[in-house]
């Protein structure tokens, strides 16, 4: 990343009694959500870049809906359907951010778990 790109804060985690660990009922019920704080405007495209142990690594594709340009997020459920590799891991995560085709800049890595039971 060059320096003319904007740092973002790390994620977070919503709808957990964790802020660094997703239970597994939360993970079951799939509320747990990994949330990008930043400056959003209408469209932006954020990719919500994984890392876990074994290798794992995937990216997951949000855009900043008008109640995210309210709020000034967007974010991402975690659910057994699609985060299923996660179970009983450590995973990092990070996001990055595109405007009208324009890479903006990436946020700093966030590191949270997910319990296998």
């Amino acid at each position: 990343m060059s320096s003319s790109k904007e740092p973002y804060p790390a994620p977070h985690l919503k709808n957990t009694v964790s802020p660094t660990q997703i239970s597994h009922a939360e993970y079951e019920r799939g509320e747990a959500i990994v949330m990008a704080r930043y400056r959003t405007e209408l469209n932006d495209e954020v990719t919500f870049v994984f890392d876990a142990d074994g290798n794992v690594h995937y990216e997951k594709l949000a855009r900043v809906s008008s109640a995210g340009v309210t709020n000034g997020e967007v974010g991402t459920k975690i659910n057994s359907t699609d985060d299923w590799e996660l179970v009983g891991k450590t995973v990092s995560v990070y996001f990055t951010v595109r405007r009208k085709s324009i890479t903006l800049g990436q946020s700093k890595a966030f590191t949270f778990s997910v319990s296998a039971d």
